[in-house]
């Protein structure tokens, strides 16, 4: 689960909160190359099987341990908290997932860094956010991209890359709506209880989509159970604590700007360790979409408002999620 980040107030965010985001983005943007391992003897759907089961179990104690009865959200918060997780949460990472496996760590890295730019898209197609000339030319840069790593090398739809390519920006459409509607929940109630309940919400569907899978399968090794045990670490635990303690601490739109990495250490790790090679259409792809994203995250203006018992400085920034939907 991601949260939408809160803004903070206008002091230098502390070198922690900086420390917190580089460690999170190297947890998400490993995360790709940790799952092309653990695919060797686990199915996707059982990755996320875990996934929902333990970050249920630990943020539900945690939360409760933290806030106690604030934990109890009235019927129709937790209504649509639910809703919401069936959406960016089972839905988003099963796409993610069944795309990862059939396309590449530098594709899934990539095209996570699109995040914004969607959120954006459909908080405008919402009324939440206006469009303005920078963001709509951010919006063509990047759906540009987006089609040129999908169709650079032809319009093959039987290709596994397009097709793990289509469910990965399946799951990116979908955790940004997931962003947008639970916008209003996270004006009024504590980060970590969000994280909490929506895994919780998103637990009891374990048994619709991995009833019949082998959750601890024989031929199994110690290769494939490391990074099974990585991915319940590093993406699923360690990532939302480091990024709760970061978003107390720094702006929303230095949150977004730490997305570039992602894509960055994802292509690293694929070339390093699964010995992808990236294309020419994949790196013309990789900048029209990071020329997108700056154009979305990096803050539109800063104007001076003067009026009667006014002088203050408005500043207008895009939408920004804290991590990947991953």
């Amino acid at each position: 689960m991601k949260s939408l980040p809160r803004e903070t107030s206008g002091a230098p965010a502390p070198a922690w909160g900086h420390i917190a985001l580089v460690i999170v983005q190297f947890c998400f943007g490993l995360f790709p190359w940790i799952g092309k391992e653990a695919f060797v003897a686990f199915s996707p759907r059982v990755i996320v099987g875990w996934r929902l089961v333990v970050a249920a179990v630990f943020f539900g104690v945690i939360a409760l341990a933290i806030h106690g009865r604030r934990v109890l959200l009235p019927p129709r918060v937790l209504l649509r908290i639910q809703v919401c997780a069936l959406l960016g949460i089972v839905l988003n990472q099963l796409f993610f997932l069944e795309g990862l496996r059939l396309s590449t760590s530098t594709h899934a890295g990539i095209l996570m860094a699109s995040i914004p730019v969607v959120t954006t898209c459909i908080a405008i197609l919402v009324r939440q956010e206006t469009l303005v000339l920078r963001r709509a030319i951010g919006i063509v840069a990047a759906f540009s991209g987006t089609f040129l790593l999908f169709f650079g090398e032809g319009f093959d739809f039987g290709r596994d890359t397009v097709r793990g390519d289509a469910l990965m920006f399946c799951n990116v459409v979908l955790y940004s709506i997931y962003l947008v509607a639970m916008k209003p929940v996270l004006r009024t109630t504590p980060s970590l209880i969000v994280v909490a309940w929506v895994f919780v919400s998103s637990a009891w569907t374990v048994p619709l989509f991995a009833n019949r899978e082998t959750w601890m399968p024989r031929h199994a090794d110690s290769g494939a159970w490391i990074a099974l045990a990585a991915i319940l670490a590093f993406p699923t635990i360690i990532a939302y604590l480091f990024n709760l303690f970061a978003l107390a601490r720094v702006r929303a739109s230095t949150v977004a700007s730490y997305i570039f990495l992602q894509p960055v250490i994802a292509a690293a790790a694929g070339a390093v360790f699964l010995g992808e090679r990236m294309t020419a259409w994949t790196m013309v792809a990789g900048v029209a979409i990071l020329v997108g994203l700056a154009l979305i995250t990096i803050p539109i203006r800063r104007r001076r408002v003067t009026g009667p018992g006014t002088d203050r400085d408005r500043r207008t920034d895009a939408p920004s999620p804290s991590s990947p939907a991953q």
